[in-house]
Protein backbone atom coordinates (compact mmCIF):
# COMPACT_ATOMS: atom_id res chain seq x y z
CA UNK A 1 0.00 0.00 0.00
CA UNK A 2 1.16 3.43 -0.75
CA UNK A 3 1.47 6.13 1.83
CA UNK A 4 -1.52 8.00 0.35
CA UNK A 5 -3.79 4.95 0.72
CA UNK A 6 -2.66 4.47 4.30
CA UNK A 7 -3.32 8.12 5.09
CA UNK A 8 -6.73 7.98 3.36
CA UNK A 9 -7.73 4.94 5.44
CA UNK A 10 -6.52 6.70 8.57
CA UNK A 11 -8.59 9.79 7.66
CA UNK A 12 -11.66 7.62 7.04
CA UNK A 13 -11.14 5.84 10.36
CA UNK A 14 -10.76 9.11 12.23
CA UNK A 15 -13.83 10.61 10.49
CA UNK A 16 -15.94 7.64 11.59
CA UNK A 17 -14.65 7.92 15.12
CA UNK A 18 -15.27 11.66 15.18
CA UNK A 19 -18.82 11.16 13.90
CA UNK A 20 -19.37 8.62 16.66
CA UNK A 21 -18.33 11.07 19.35
CA UNK A 22 -20.22 14.03 17.85
CA UNK A 23 -23.56 12.25 17.39
CA UNK A 24 -23.68 9.14 19.57
CA UNK A 25 -27.44 8.64 19.11
CA UNK A 26 -27.56 8.87 15.31
CA UNK A 27 -24.69 6.72 14.15
CA UNK A 28 -25.08 3.36 12.38
CA UNK A 29 -25.07 0.27 14.56
CA UNK A 30 -21.91 -1.11 12.96
CA UNK A 31 -20.01 1.97 14.12
CA UNK A 32 -21.47 1.74 17.61
CA UNK A 33 -20.16 -1.77 17.95
CA UNK A 34 -16.87 -0.78 16.40
CA UNK A 35 -16.23 2.31 18.55
CA UNK A 36 -17.84 2.12 21.98
CA UNK A 37 -18.00 5.46 23.79
CA UNK A 38 -15.57 6.03 26.59
CA UNK A 39 -17.06 6.84 29.96
CA UNK A 40 -15.42 9.49 32.06
CA UNK A 41 -13.69 7.76 34.91
CA UNK A 42 -13.77 9.03 38.47
CA UNK A 43 -10.84 11.31 39.27
CA UNK A 44 -7.97 9.50 40.90
CA UNK A 45 -7.60 10.48 44.53
CA UNK A 46 -4.38 12.27 45.29
CA UNK A 47 -2.83 10.78 48.45
CA UNK A 48 -1.69 14.26 49.45
CA UNK A 49 -5.15 15.80 49.00
CA UNK A 50 -6.61 17.29 52.14
CA UNK A 51 -10.06 16.60 53.55
CA UNK A 52 -11.47 19.76 51.96
CA UNK A 53 -10.27 18.80 48.49
CA UNK A 54 -11.44 15.23 48.96
CA UNK A 55 -14.87 16.43 50.06
CA UNK A 56 -15.21 18.57 46.96
CA UNK A 57 -14.36 15.63 44.69
CA UNK A 58 -16.94 13.27 46.18
CA UNK A 59 -20.60 13.79 45.29
CA UNK A 60 -22.63 15.37 48.05
CA UNK A 61 -25.10 13.13 49.83
CA UNK A 62 -28.71 14.12 49.58
CA UNK A 63 -30.49 15.03 52.77
CA UNK A 64 -32.89 12.38 53.96
CA UNK A 65 -36.55 13.22 53.83
CA UNK A 66 -37.46 10.52 56.31
CA UNK A 67 -36.58 10.30 59.96
CA UNK A 68 -34.20 7.63 61.22
CA UNK A 69 -35.90 4.86 63.15
CA UNK A 70 -33.91 5.62 66.31
CA UNK A 71 -35.22 9.17 66.28
CA UNK A 72 -38.76 7.86 66.01
CA UNK A 73 -38.31 5.72 69.08
CA UNK A 74 -36.67 8.33 71.27
CA UNK A 75 -38.09 11.64 70.17
CA UNK A 76 -41.46 12.50 71.75
CA UNK A 77 -42.04 15.33 69.30
CA UNK A 78 -41.64 12.95 66.36
CA UNK A 79 -44.11 10.55 67.92
CA UNK A 80 -46.64 13.35 68.33
CA UNK A 81 -46.13 14.45 64.71
CA UNK A 82 -46.73 10.90 63.51
CA UNK A 83 -49.92 10.65 65.55
CA UNK A 84 -51.16 13.97 64.16
CA UNK A 85 -50.38 12.89 60.61
CA UNK A 86 -52.25 9.63 61.18
CA UNK A 87 -55.27 11.45 62.61
CA UNK A 88 -55.24 13.91 59.70
CA UNK A 89 -55.18 11.05 57.19
CA UNK A 90 -58.04 9.34 59.03
CA UNK A 91 -60.13 12.54 59.02
CA UNK A 92 -59.49 12.98 55.30
CA UNK A 93 -60.58 9.38 54.65
CA UNK A 94 -63.78 9.92 56.66
CA UNK A 95 -64.54 13.12 54.76
CA UNK A 96 -64.02 11.37 51.44
CA UNK A 97 -66.27 8.50 52.54
CA UNK A 98 -69.01 10.93 53.63
CA UNK A 99 -68.76 12.87 50.37
CA UNK A 100 -68.93 9.63 48.39
CA UNK A 101 -71.96 8.45 50.38
CA UNK A 102 -73.71 11.80 49.90
CA UNK A 103 -73.04 11.68 46.17
CA UNK A 104 -74.32 8.11 46.01
CA UNK A 105 -77.50 9.07 47.88
CA UNK A 106 -77.99 12.05 45.56
CA UNK A 107 -77.66 9.82 42.50
CA UNK A 108 -80.12 7.31 43.96
CA UNK A 109 -82.60 10.10 44.68
CA UNK A 110 -82.23 11.41 41.12
CA UNK A 111 -82.82 7.91 39.74
CA UNK A 112 -85.86 7.45 41.98
CA UNK A 113 -87.33 10.76 40.83
CA UNK A 114 -86.67 9.88 37.21
CA UNK A 115 -88.35 6.51 37.67
CA UNK A 116 -91.37 8.13 39.34
CA UNK A 117 -91.60 10.65 36.50
CA UNK A 118 -91.56 7.83 33.93
CA UNK A 119 -94.27 5.95 35.83
CA UNK A 120 -96.39 9.10 36.11
CA UNK A 121 -96.05 9.79 32.37
CA UNK A 122 -96.87 6.16 31.59
CA UNK A 123 -99.95 6.27 33.81
CA UNK A 124 -101.02 9.57 32.26
CA UNK A 125 -100.58 8.12 28.79
CA UNK A 126 -102.68 5.07 29.67
CA UNK A 127 -105.31 7.31 31.25
CA UNK A 128 -105.57 9.42 28.10
CA UNK A 129 -105.86 6.29 25.92
CA UNK A 130 -108.65 4.99 28.14
CA UNK A 131 -110.61 8.25 27.97
CA UNK A 132 -110.30 8.42 24.18
CA UNK A 133 -111.74 4.91 23.84
CA UNK A 134 -114.71 5.84 26.05
CA UNK A 135 -115.48 8.89 23.92
CA UNK A 136 -115.65 6.86 20.72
Amino acid sequence: MSEIEILNKRVEYLDEELETYKNPGTIPLRLVLKYPLRHNSQPVEDPEAGEEELGSLLPKRKKRKTMPFSQLLTNEKSLQELREAEEKAERAAIQKRLARDAEKAQKQEAQRQKKEEKERLKAEKQHTKGTKKKKI
